[in-house]
């Protein structure tokens, strides 16, 4: 079974999580205006605490939570 992204996981716990998706999670982070991959924020602030101090709102969270769970489902 496929552990679900959450709002609540360090950038460090998702990619760990799924190595073999990490390349397709990190493009999402980008693209979403998320430089998270090389960030040293990434070891301990939450994807909710990251996107919320680069002025996301809850819309926008919950979007790229849909969008980085539909990579981590994909065949």
């Amino acid at each position: 079974m496929t552990t679900k992204i959450t709002r609540e996981m360090t950038i460090e716990e998702i990619l760990g999580k799924h190595p073999e998706r990490s390349q397709r999670i990190a493009q999402e982070l980008t693209n979403a205006g998320l430089h998270c991959v090389g960030c040293q924020a990434a070891t301990w602030e939450t994807l909710e605490v990251g996107m919320m101090g680069h002025g996301f709102g809850e819309e926008e969270i919950e979007a790229l939570l849909k969008r980085l769970n539909g990579v981590i489902e994909e065949e």
